[in-house]
This record gives structure tokens, C-alpha cells and sequence, in this order.
């Protein structure tokens, strides 16, 4: 999810218009794994359910991470 740092917030629409591509193309999802650099609160999880029409459960978060495991394995040959 896109992050816009001069606002200081996460933004929705982005993430809705891309789910609705998916729709359109005849798939309705069930799940929306969200991969963000800030933690995703109740009013936002909230948003993204109502205009993608996934349950609330179904709004996941996947924060991005500093370092990953591929870093460590390129490091270590």
C-alpha cells in the first residue's frame, strides 16, 4: 500500500482499483494481503473491506521487512 509521506497516511484507492480489475476479470477474492511499511489500523482494515468487499478477517497486513533472507545468502558466498 502506498505511502505518502507528506500527508503521513496509507492510501486506499490504489489498492481498491486494483482489486476491481480483478473482479472484472471474474475472480472475487476472499483475501487481501496488504504489503505495507506502516501497520494497517481498524478504521483502514475497515475501509478496504467496504470497497473491496472482503470480510474484515480478510484484510491482511504483510509489513515490509529491513532485511530479508536472500540479503543473507548472497553475503554469505
Amino acid at each position: 500500500m502506498p505511502y505518502i509521506r507528506a500527508a503521513g497516511e496509507l492510501k486506499t484507492k490504489p489498492t481498491a482499483a486494483k482489486h476491481r480489475e480483478i473482479r472484472e476479470i471474474g475472480l472475487q477474492p476472499q483475501v487481501l494481503l496488504c504489503r505495507t511499511e506502516h501497520p494497517l489500523d481498524a478504521e483502514l482494515r475497515q475501509k478496504l473491506s467496504m470497497f473491496c468487499n472482503v470480510s474484515p478477517r480478510g484484510v491482511i497486513e504483510a509489513r515490509d521487512v529491513k532485511h530479508t533472507i536472500y540479503e543473507n545468502a548472497i553475503d554469505a558466498q
